[in-house]
């Protein structure tokens, strides 16, 4: 279990996610939060995306594949610095992702990493909070 000092957005908007598989699962969790979602399938793809469109956020899910996550990150902040960038860890992959983990710890701590049960607790927290503040409204 990953153990993570940061703490994801209220609120995700106009959301880019990259993932070269296996990521309907998130999709899933982030629909259920009604952001408008931009899936992508590789770090070249997502800093394309940047260049041309404004998001609120991208979420990176780590499948240890395909992707070098630190140089993505570092490409989408040189893009987009005020962008909040989220790493998602697949724990199906967990060999790379402790490695990659590792790194980005080192090399850019201020970006979160968190596994996917940890964002959808997160999640479910987010969308219990919507459904409360809708029932005090009526």
């Amino acid at each position: 279990m990953l153990v993570s000092n940061f703490s994801l957005p209220g609120r995700f908007g106009k959301t880019l996610l990259v993932c070269s598989r296996r990521c309907a699962e998130v999709e899933s969790q982030l629909a259920t939060l009604e952001c408008r979602l931009t899936k992508v399938r590789d770090g070249n793809k997502a800093i394309g995306k940047i260049r041309h469109e404004t998001f609120d956020t991208a979420i990176l899910l780590s499948t240890g594949e395909q992707m070098d996550l630190v140089e993505t990150i570092l490409n989408l902040r040189d893009i987009r610095p005020s962008m909040p960038v989220i790493v998602l860890i697949d724990p199906a992959s967990s060999g790379p992702n402790a490695a990659a983990q590792a790194i980005i710890a080192r090399a850019i701590p201020e970006v979160p990493v968190f596994t996917v049960t940890e964002f959808q607790t997160h999640l479910d927290s987010i969308e219990g909070k919507e459904k409360r503040a809708k029932t005090i409204r009526r």
